[in-house]
């Protein structure tokens, strides 16, 4: 039950202004559950497995594919997946939102790492 609460600790993150429609929150949803279970497998097999049964619940539930939901398109056309951070805009800013431009979170956490250091 931990795990699950915490995919809904991660859901009840996003402010509504940035999650205000049903593919937002699919999205979202999709990141949610792969930071809390895929993440935790090292076989690629049981990822996949987990996208799958993912992929399986979208589709009977909401109608929507995974692929096409829950991923980001990069610059070069290649699908990621989600990923959401609240720590774009700076230490001072907690929104939860989608990261589209993986150059600047990049630039952002080499920042963060050299203040650290």
């Amino acid at each position: 039950m931990r795990d699950i609460s915490k995919v809904f600790q991660g859901l009840y993150n996003a402010q509504k202004a940035n999650q205000d429609t049903k593919d937002h929150l699919i999205k979202l949803w999709g990141h949610e559950v792969l930071r809390v279970f895929h993440d935790r497998l090292i076989s690629i097999a049981d990822q996949n497995l987990l996208k799958s049964i993912l992929n399986e619940q979208l589709t009977l539930h909401f109608q929507v594919d995974y692929k096409e939901s829950c991923t980001t398109k990069l610059d070069d056309g290649t699908d990621v997946d989600a990923v959401f951070v609240d720590f774009l805009q700076g230490d001072d800013n907690n929104n939860y939102e989608e990261v589209s431009n993986f150059e600047a979170l990049r630039k952002r956490l080499n920042d963060s790492l050299t203040k650290y250091n």
